[in-house]
């Protein structure tokens, strides 16, 4: 996760994904959020900031490549939003899913396996083959999951 504070203009800047020349137009503002009492940026108030202020930005785009315009700054919104909510801890990257759902994945085979032992040793042939078929279906999701998920990955890396 990233930081919630940030001492200077380039912390603030990696934090939120954006240059200092983006940030430096803004602090120029009036209403720029001020720092806190230990002389640090909040980057979530800095980030909502500025996404209120792209957010305005879009509605008073005028003239030539109007839509172009918009839909850039549409799309820095999208991924501020996304950065603001990692601080929040509201959202998590593709790989943490991954390892998640990895580890989601091991305890579902272990239950399985465990749940099917123990449906084997009461001799209901009935039951067990509703449990193989149950078990055989969430492996199979869970595996077509697991690849396009890692299809995701890849495109990140």
């Amino acid at each position: 996760m990233s930081k919630k504070y940030a001492t200077t203009i380039s912390e603030l800047a990696v934090a939120l994904s954006l240059s200092r020349e983006t940030l430096y137009k803004y602090i120029k503002m009036d209403d720029w959020p001020s720092k806190t009492k230990g002389g640090k940026f909040n980057v979530i108030k800095v980030g909502e900031y500025i996404k209120k202020k792209q957010t305005a930005s879009m509605k008073q785009q005028q003239g030539a490549n109007v839509d172009l315009k918009r839909k850039k700054l549409e799309l820095e919104n999208a991924i501020l939003q996304e950065k603001l909510d990692r601080l929040r801890g509201v959202s998590i990257s593709v790989l943490e899913y991954h390892e998640e759902l990895m580890s989601y994945t091991t305890i579902v085979n272990q239950v399985f396996d465990q749940f099917y032992t123990e449906t084997k040793l009461l001799n209901n042939k009935k039951l067990l083959v509703q449990v193989e078929r149950l078990r055989d279906v969430a492996r199979s999701d869970i595996r077509n999951k697991l690849s396009l998920l890692e299809e995701k990955v890849e495109k990140i890396k």
